[in-house]
């Protein structure tokens, strides 16, 4: 079993006004590394197992880092760097056989400006290279109960308008997810410092249902697989009301928590 996971907004984000991108390949589209556009993968053009492609991050800050996201990739043999305080680029992770289409591994925690991702070889050999989000953070925590979640797509973003033959015509600008957690009669000290986090948190926050672990789920539904991980906000505040009235007790208190942009 794992528990939701929540990192701090990805410091490649495309809300992070101060980092700067460069890729040697298809550079026209490294937006789509970033943006967590569900319906965007970004694809090398030319490249194969013996052209490597470079993706370099600059923050444009110093910042720790500790967890390595990408979804849906294709990549098999790649390596994961990070410029040391002596300008010499020092290995973070490298794989050579890699066979997960959603890779996460954490670190010890390092703190630099700039990163680079060194993408070698693919599942299928020679094929050209795929990455839907690229994400490098640091970890705020994961909760070790399991607080019941309701989990909503909402696509009330779309539109519609009767056509002359009677029939609607349906124009979509997108979904807005939201998770609700419904901690009830909760304990433990862990969960109930990392909920205080969250509901001071001011920046948006990364939200991963599966925590990295999409078997403990019978079915791989939206919202629970390996790749659904959301920005999100704290929607509308919460309550908290303790267990019995009893102040030391556990508490119960629904948190909701809302995609952004």
């Amino acid at each position: 079993m794992a528990g939701f996971r929540f990192f701090k907004m990805s410091y490649a984000d495309a809300n992070r006004k101060t980092a700067n991108l460069t890729i040697t390949s298809n550079d026209a589209m490294k937006i789509g590394l970033v943006n967590r556009d569900p319906l965007f993968i970004w694809q090398s053009i030319g490249s194969d197992d013996s052209t490597p492609v470079v993706f370099t991050v600059d923050f444009g800050t110093s910042r720790t880092i500790d967890s390595f996201i990408l979804t849906n990739t294709n990549l098999k043999g790649f390596l994961l760097e990070y410029l040391n305080g002596s300008n010499v680029w020092t290995t973070l992770l490298s794989e050579t056989a890699n066979v997960a289409t959603t890779y996460f591994k954490q670190f010890a925690p390092v703190t630099c400006q700039q990163i680079r991702l060194t993408m070698n070889t693919t599942m299928t050999a020679n094929a050209e290279k795929t990455i839907q989000d690229f994400i490098i953070t640091q970890q705020i925590g994961q909760l070790t109960g399991y607080p019941g979640p309701n989990f909503t797509n909402n696509n009330g973003n779309s539109t519609k308008k009767k056509m002359i033959n009677g029939k609607e015509k349906f124009i979509l600008s997108g979904f807005a997810r939201s998770f609700k957690l419904n901690f009830q009669d909760h304990v433990g000290n862990p969960d109930r410092d990392l909920f205080t986090t969250l509901v001071e948190m001011v920046e948006p926050v990364l939200v991963w249902a599966s925590g990295g672990n999409e078997t403990q789920f019978l079915h791989a539904d939206p919202g629970y697989r390996l790749q659904d991980i959301y920005l999100m906000n704290v929607d509308n505040g919460y309550s908290h009301k303790f267990t019995g009235d009893l102040y030391c007790s556990g508490f119960t208190a629904p948190l909701t928590f809302t995609e952004t942009t």
